[in-house]
């Protein structure tokens, strides 16, 4: 199967957006099991591989939503 390399980029970007969209909803999970925004921080940098910064970003983002839903 030959893949163009468009196809490959939007197969790259659609991995990155799922991956995104699960860190988002697994974050308020996190925070229920011990009410400690900095563990989740470390957990997601640990386990992840994510910078500070960008799990910064992703608890925002994450955050932001479960206030939108309430």
């Amino acid at each position: 199967m030959v893949f163009t390399l468009r196809k490959l980029g939007g197969i790259k970007e659609g991995c990155k957006e799922g991956t995104d969209e699960t860190i988002i909803k697994l974050i308020p999970d996190l925070f229920a099991l011990s009410n400690d925004r900095q563990a989740v921080i470390k957990i997601l940098m640990t386990k992840m591989g994510l910078s500070q910064e960008q799990v910064e970003n992703y608890y925002q983002r994450a955050m932001a939503a479960v206030s939108k839903e309430k």
